[in-house]
């Protein structure tokens, strides 16, 4: 054996490459933030028997991660049984105990529980009710001595052993609020005030006053988070967690109405935030949030309200984002309303003007943006032109709409406005837009033309058309490697709305069609230019 697998940092360098994704932990990194790998279990166990030098680092790289029912099934075969139930992709066991525990069932235990650093366990993927009493009873004093993050996805009578899992190296915690977690919060906010992430999902059926305000109550004694996720929030705990110095990412929930919300004197709220998320808020609470705070250092932001929002709500909104964060930091924005059926909607209100978007354009490092709302944005080709110019490192760009504002209203952004993101927008290679395809701009030629060889994607939402030629020939002219052009009539399931809008996309398809061929000619022309002019 080479002399340098002799050295356990490096051979514990090698083993931790040993990862593939996968999907046990995506509830944990969804409400956290951060990306989650596992090692792939069946090459580290064979590294591990492989010799002694691969033994220790394969074994701790095996359990760095692990299922607390992966934990408890080292225990003897004779102890329990494991039904599993549910499709492939979704097993689901029941743990049931035979026979009572005894002190040596823990032996193997105790050897792979002192390497496990985070450790999950969710009633989705399995339920432990009728064995987490008896092990309660029995435990064996700090078996995760190692033990950093917890994910503890049980509610109800389940949730009230999580103590058991728990001790003082814990940095990162989530779980599910409820009605038996109220006595669990209390005293938890005296033993872990170091938490470095916490996440806590609200069940909307088990969520109460009382539960709410010992949630709260437990944020409070929080002060160095660096990462949190909760759903459900009062007005004292949002004020105290607005003024950590800490705190970067955040996720909210419900945002509830406030009222006197104040981050406090001399305090600057969210000083340090990076990233922030607020999840099924309604526009005007959210707009007074984010009016009271300054200067945030945002690079990711994103909202998603309960219901449409009107024209005017959106125009507020941008205004006070330009004036709360800092116009140099944000790189990343998504604002989405909520989707309501069309009798919900009442169009000539849920209209955004062009106007109100100008506000954004003080952010110039945005790579995306993403605006979903009712009815869409009525852009024209000058504001098209002027956003182009203000985001010149765009990557994507989705200015979308679930409804038509009015199939016998053409938009007024023509084809010509894509030059503006073919000349300002190099980098870009996603794009929603609706557009007027009726008319075919004239085509420059010669070294006046620019050519974009980065966007792939177009989707061109409830825009008309009638020629998909000219359309195809316009199109291959400008944008070199474009392969994708979609239609909001693929945007969902059912049934395109009327014969129009089913005409417009299979035109709009066809032109998907020509492209390939299109494009394949234009790359010959220019190679023989190319090669003829070097002669």
């Amino acid at each position: 054996m080479h002399h340098c697998l002799r050295i356990p940092e490096i051979v514990g360098l090698w083993c931790s490459h040993l990862e593939e994704s996968s999907t046990i932990g995506q509830a944990y990194s969804t409400i956290v933030g951060k990306s989650w790998k596992r090692p792939a279990l069946n090459d580290l166990a064979a590294v591990a028997r492989t010799c002694r030098a691969f033994h220790g680092p394969a074994l701790d790289a095996l359990w760095r991660s692990s299922a607390l029912v992966n934990v408890l099934r080292c225990m003897p075969s004779d102890l329990y049984h494991c039904e599993e139930s549910g499709p492939s992709w979704n097993v689901k066991c029941d743990m049931k105990l035979l026979r009572p525990i005894e002190v040596e069932d823990w032996e193997r235990v105790l050897i792979y529980a002192p390497r496990v650093h985070h450790l999950f366990s969710n009633s989705n993927d399995c339920d432990l009710s009728k064995v987490l009493p008896a092990i309660s009873a029995c435990l064996p004093p700090r078996l995760f001595p190692s033990l950093q993050r917890v994910h503890w996805g049980h509610s109800g009578n389940d949730f009230r052993y999580i103590h058991l899992f728990l001790g003082p190296g814990i940095r990162e915690l989530s779980f599910t609020s409820c009605a038996p977690a109220i006595s669990f919060l209390t005293t938890a906010a005296q033993k872990y005030s170091a938490l470095k992430t916490v996440a806590i999902r609200s069940d909307p059926s088990l969520l109460s006053v009382a539960v709410t305000k010992a949630v709260s109550v437990f944020l409070r004694s929080l002060t160095c988070v660096e990462t949190l996720s909760v759903d459900s929030i009062d007005e004292a705990g949002l004020k105290h967690i607005c003024g950590l110095p800490t705190l970067a990412v955040l996720r909210l929930g419900t945002l509830l109405p406030l009222s006197t919300f104040n981050a406090g004197p001399n305090i600057r709220a969210l000083a340090v935030l990076r990233k922030l998320y607020l999840a099924w808020a309604e526009i005007g609470v959210a707009t007074r949030f984010l009016g009271w705070c300054k200067e945030m250092p945002l690079i990711s932001l994103d909202l998603e309200f309960t219901a449409f929002s009107t024209g005017q709500e959106m125009h507020n909104l941008f205004d006070v984002l330009s004036a709360s964060v800092l116009h140099s930091s944000l790189t990343k924005i998504s604002v989405i309303d909520e989707y309501e059926d069309r009798n919900s909607a009442h169009f000539p209100n849920q209209l955004v003007y062009s106007h109100s978007i100008r506000p954004l354009f003080s952010f110039t490092n945005l790579t995306s943006v993403l605006i979903l709302t009712a009815v869409g944005i009525d852009l024209d080709n000058t504001t098209v032109s002027t956003l182009a110019h203000a985001w010149p490192r765009l990557e994507r760009l989705e200015l979308s709409a679930y409804y038509q504002y009015s199939p016998a209203a053409r938009p007024r952004a023509t084809l010509e406005c894509l030059y503006s993101f073919a000349a300002w927008c190099p980098r870009l290679t996603k794009l929603s837009i609706t557009l007027d395809g009726m008319a075919i701009p004239f085509l420059e030629s010669g070294s006046s033309r620019v050519l974009h060889s980065a966007l792939v994607y177009l989707h061109v939402g409830h825009s008309p058309i009638s020629t998909p030629l000219s359309v195809a020939r316009f199109l291959s002219g400008i944008f070199t490697v474009l392969r994708e052009i979609r239609s909001s009539a693929e945007d969902n399931d059912s049934d395109i709305e009327d014969e129009l809008t089913e005409l417009h996309h299979n035109l709009w398809k066809e032109v998907e069609s020509l492209l390939p061929e299109l494009l394949a000619i234009r790359e010959e022309e220019r190679i023989w230019v190319q090669n003829n002019s070097s002669l």
